[in-house]
């Protein structure tokens, strides 16, 4: 095995200065590209989480779709009945109120009491 710094008294010292300097810039190039590769795993890693999670929400979206198109379908059912009813049943039922009230009215005029119309 070759030892690390070698101590020879022919090396001047700006070889030496020169070595520890290459070594730090070693080290140095050595961490950024441990940082680098661990930023791209952690940048892998909630890759995989993000496309889990869109999976579990597409899954659970799947399940709730069908129920807010039968609710969606309920619903319009219910309004269209309800303006059927207004048109077949209620409009009917306040133009014979209507026509009650004025017939009340008449005859109110003509049996002489006094009533004040209600509207």
């Amino acid at each position: 095995m070759y030892p690390l710094v070698v101590h020879s008294k022919n090396k001047t010292m700006l070889e030496i200065g020169k070595t520890i300097l290459f070594f730090a810039l070693s080290l140095a190039i050595l961490s950024v590209s441990g940082y680098f590769c661990y930023l791209l795993f952690n940048w892998a890693k909630l890759m995989q989480e993000t496309k889990r999670t869109v999976e579990d929400l597409n899954k659970k979206l799947a399940k709730v779709d069908p129920v807010l198109d039968e609710a969606s379908g309920t619903a319009t059912d219910l309004l269209q009945t309800v303006r059927e009813i207004d048109k077949n049943f209620l409009k009917p039922i306040a133009s014979f109120s209507r026509v009650v009230k004025k017939i009340k009215n008449i005859t109110g005029i003509f049996s002489g009491g006094e009533e004040e119309e209600e509207e």
